[in-house]
């Protein structure tokens, strides 16, 4: 046998040959993959996510320097957040980080 484009002569086992007609391939039915999408949030939303429950994780009234006491007073150096050991919680938008922002989204 002889290939009409690149003129080389091959041969093929007669196990493969058959007297049969060729029966056209059917087109396998097209399969449409589902791909899930997340809506994607912005990252101030995030950065504001992650301060109220940091601040809602404190068990205290005076989480941050801003926040404010059962009287209605600033916690100002009273505040977790500026005591240094025990609770850390964030209060601050400079207080996220980049790796916070990825893990949460």
């Amino acid at each position: 046998m002889k290939d009409d484009l690149t003129q080389r002569e091959g041969w093929v086992a007669s196990r493969f040959l058959s007297d049969d007609e060729p029966v056209a391939e059917r087109e396998a039915p097209e399969v449409k993959q589902t791909v899930e999408v997340k809506p994607k949030i912005s990252p101030s939303v995030i950065i504001q996510r992650i301060i109220e429950e940091s601040i809602a994780g404190y068990p205290g009234t005076c989480a941050c320097p801003y926040s404010t006491d059962r009287r209605g007073r600033k916690c100002g150096s009273r505040s977790a957040y500026l005591k240094p050991g025990g609770y850390s919680p964030i209060c601050f938008a400079g207080d996220v980080s980049t790796s916070m922002i990825e893990v949460y989204n």
